[in-house]
């Protein structure tokens, strides 16, 4: 999603759930005051409202997450199965049975890994979460906090808005180009124009760098190139770092971070897949002036505090309106 001049304002996913109804999941809650400024500024017919509050959301992840949630989800014959769910696709289905907990399940999230969210009302939280943490036990499903969550997903590759990106960047300086073609295919978007020339003149692009040591650098933390200096952010590694940022086409960057019981995996591009033994799970309770806390579980390594997540993900709803 960007501006006119190319700019980003979010990455996120879009789920066509009707000929006329979508629903948007990304990271910034102005992703939904944009959307209604440009119907507005169109004059489309149609609604954009918030629906964060009414939809709850919890992300199994790991290369046994199908296998678990085989166990516990029915679907309709007219329905995907679990194991027929393809990339960014998703199923309408119940927990345990045709009479149990509706829900959504989407083959998505933000591991880099095999994985998958599901979405249910707020009264039924509870529910699922417990079903899924009791099919999950014979796999060693074990919890993963925020900060696990985002050493994973750096190291996957995968970009956070205000981190690796902000409103000055886009999509190919972000190394998400695949998200806007150009050439393949031609319907028009905002920032089309302003992207077909900044593609070719990039002021920066989003690298990855393996530091062979391990040393623990945070957030904010710099390396030295020669006079040059870079800000860093985490990602695991064993006997050394990884890490992703930002650097002018002549230059190096970087951003990493220590994990004693982590593995090793390359840094690729966004759609790289980390594989770990054991599964990872994530729930998120209902989000309270702007913020959503989040309760997370990973596959291997002790428990790590959970807290508010700095910029909880925004559910929004569009369709047409009458």
């Amino acid at each position: 999603m960007c501006y006119e001049n190319g700019g980003m304002i979010d990455d996120g996913t879009l789920f066509r759930l009707g000929d006329k109804n979508f629903r948007w999941i990304g990271g910034d809650d102005f992703s939904g005051i944009w959307l209604r400024q440009q119907a507005e500024k169109k004059g489309f017919k149609a609604r954009v409202r918030s629906s964060t509050d009414q939809m709850h959301n919890i992300a199994l992840q790991g290369p046994k997450s199908r296998d678990i949630l085989k166990e516990i989800i029915w679907t309709a014959p007219r329905q995907p199965t679990i194991g027929e769910l393809e990339w960014f696709r998703f199923t309408v289905g119940r927990i345990g049975g045709f009479e149990g907990v509706p829900i959504v399940v989407s083959r998505t999230g933000y591991t880099g890994e095999l994985g998958y969210e599901i979405f249910c009302h707020p009264k039924d939280a509870l529910t699922v979460f417990d079903a899924v943490w009791e099919a999950g036990q014979p796999y060693g499903l074990k919890p993963m906090g925020l900060e696990a969550l985002d050493m994973v997903r750096i190291e996957a590759g995968l970009i956070f808005a205000h981190h690796e990106f902000t409103d000055q960047t886009d999509p190919f300086e972000a190394g998400i180009g695949f998200t806007v073609p150009l050439k393949s295919k031609q319907d028009d978007f905002i920032g089309r124009e302003a992207l077909i020339r900044r593609k070719e003149h990039p002021r920066h692009l989003l690298v990855g760098l393996d530091i062979k040591a391990n040393e623990a650098v945070g957030h904010g933390d710099c390396i030295h190139i020669g006079r040059a200096r870079w800000a860093l952010s985490p990602a695991p590694r064993v006997r050394r770092s990884s890490a992703r940022r930002s650097r002018s086409p002549a230059s190096t960057s970087c951003m990493q971070a220590p994990a004693s019981r982590s593995r090793s995996a390359s840094s690729t591009a966004t759609r790289s897949a980390c594989r770990r033994r054991s599964s990872r799970f994530r729930i998120t309770t209902r989000r309270r002036r702007g913020r959503a806390r989040n309760a997370c579980f990973c596959g291997r390594g002790r428990r790590l505090v959970s807290r508010h997540a700095r910029r909880p993900r925004c559910n929004l709803m569009m369709s047409e309106r009458p």
